[in-house]
C-alpha cells in the first residue's frame, strides 16, 4: 500500500518541479526583456518640415528663358516632351527617383522658380508628371528670397525647418542668412543630396549645407 502511494506521488512531484522551473524561467526571461527595453534609447532623427526645390538645373537640366523655344508640347503617342523646334526635354533621372522616394516618405515638397514664364513651367510639371509632387508652387520673376518668404508666410514653417535645394548662385548667401538649410546641388538632384543634408541637419546647429556628388 505504501509502495503504491509513492508510485502515484512521484509523477505529481515531478510535475510541480517542472512547473515551477518553467515559471521561474519565464519570469527571468521577461525581466531580461524589460531590462533591454528600458536601457535601449534609439536616436530619433530630426526631419525637416518642408523641402523646397528650385526647378532649373535641379529637377530639369535647362533654363526655359535661355534654352527652350516655347511653346512646349507632349506627344500623346510617345509621351515625349519637346519645344517648338522639336528639341527633346526631360528631367534628371536621379531627380525623379529622389522626388518619388521623398514623396512616398510623406515629406512635404514645394517648387519655386524665378522664371516669369509661369505657363511653361506649369506645363512642364504636368508633362513630366511632377505637378502632384508639389502642392506648394511659387513661380514668378524676382529674387528667390521673395518666393521663400511667401512660402514661409503661407505655411508658417520656420526657415530653420526648411531644406532648400538649388545650384550654386549669388542668391544663396542671402538665403542662408534667413536661416534656411541650403543644399547646393551639382548635376541634378539625387537622394544622396538629401541624405547628406539630413545628416548635417541632425549633427549641427543651423548652418550652410553643401551636398556634392
Amino acid at each position: 500500500m505504501t509502495e503504491g502511494k509513492w508510485i502515484h506521488q512521484i509523477p505529481l512531484l515531478t510535475f510541480l518541479v517542472i512547473t515551477f522551473s518553467l515559471r521561474d524561467c519565464k519570469v527571468v526571461s521577461e525581466e531580461s526583456s524589460n531590462d533591454e527595453i528600458s536601457t535601449s534609447t534609439p536616436f530619433e532623427l530630426k526631419h525637416p518640415k518642408l523641402l523646397v526645390f528650385s526647378l532649373d538645373f535641379v529637377i530639369w537640366p535647362f533654363r526655359i528663358e535661355t534654352e527652350v523655344v516655347t511653346p512646349v508640347k507632349k506627344n500623346k503617342r510617345t509621351g515625349r516632351v519637346h519645344d517648338f523646334v522639336k528639341k527633346s526635354l526631360g528631367v534628371y533621372a536621379d531627380a525623379l527617383d529622389a522626388l518619388n522616394t521623398l514623396y512616398l516618405k510623406k515629406y512635404r515638397l514645394a517648387a519655386i522658380s524665378d522664371s516669369p514664364d509661369v505657363e511653361t513651367n506649369t506645363k512642364l510639371l504636368l508633362y513630366f508628371n511632377l505637378y502632384n509632387y508639389f502642392p506648394i508652387q511659387e513661380i514668378f520673376g524676382g529674387p528667390k528670397s521673395q518666393h521663400l518668404e511667401l512660402i514661409h508666410r503661407t505655411t508658417q514653417i520656420p526657415y530653420e525647418d526648411m531644406f532648400y535645394f538649388d545650384v550654386k548662385n549669388d542668391q544663396l548667401a542671402g538665403l542662408r542668412k534667413m536661416g534656411l538649410q541650403v543644399v547646393e546641388v551639382e548635376s541634378g538632384l539625387s537622394i544622396q543630396d538629401f541624405e547628406r543634408a539630413l545628416e548635417l541637419y541632425n549633427n549641427a546647429t543651423p548652418e550652410t549645407t553643401t551636398a556634392k556628388p
